[in-house]
C-alpha cells in the first residue's frame, strides 16, 4: 500500500509549497507524473483496486448478475495502459481519426453497459 499525503494537506510547515508544482506535473504528464517519488500511475492503480474491492463487497447486482465494478472497466483499462483519457484521445485525434469531430463525438458519447 502506498503511504501518501496529498500536497498541501500536511501539518508540517512548508510542505504545501510544492502543491502547485505537483499539480502542474500531473496536468502536464498525467499518469506519468511523479509526486514525492510516487508515480501517479501506481497511485491510480491502487485507488481503482480499492474502489473495485468496495463495490465487490457491496454486491449490488444488475439483472445479469454483474456488480457495479462494470462501471470501472474503462477506467481500469486506462490505468492498466498508463494513459490518461486526455492522452488517449489526443493520440486518436491526431492519428487514425484525422481530426474528425464526428469520430470524437461517437467515441466520447456515454453508453450504459449492456
Amino acid at each position: 500500500m502506498i503511504r501518501w499525503t496529498p500536497p498541501g494537506t500536511s501539518s508540517v510547515p512548508g510542505r504545501g509549497r510544492n502543491a502547485s508544482r505537483s499539480t502542474a506535473a500531473a496536468h502536464r504528464e498525467g499518469l506519468h507524473a511523479r509526486i514525492r517519488r510516487i508515480a501517479l500511475a501506481d497511485l491510480a492503480r491502487e485507488l481503482v483496486e480499492i474502489g473495485a474491492s468496495g463495490l465487490r463487497r457491496q454486491s449490488q447486482l444488475n439483472e445479469k448478475g454483474d456488480d457495479e465494478r462494470i462501471y470501472l472497466h474503462r477506467l481500469e483499462e486506462l490505468v492498466r495502459h498508463g494513459n490518461s483519457l486526455g492522452r488517449s484521445l489526443a493520440e486518436l485525434w491526431d492519428g487514425p481519426w484525422n481530426r474528425d469531430v464526428g469520430r470524437l463525438i461517437a467515441h466520447t458519447t456515454y453508453r450504459l453497459p449492456g
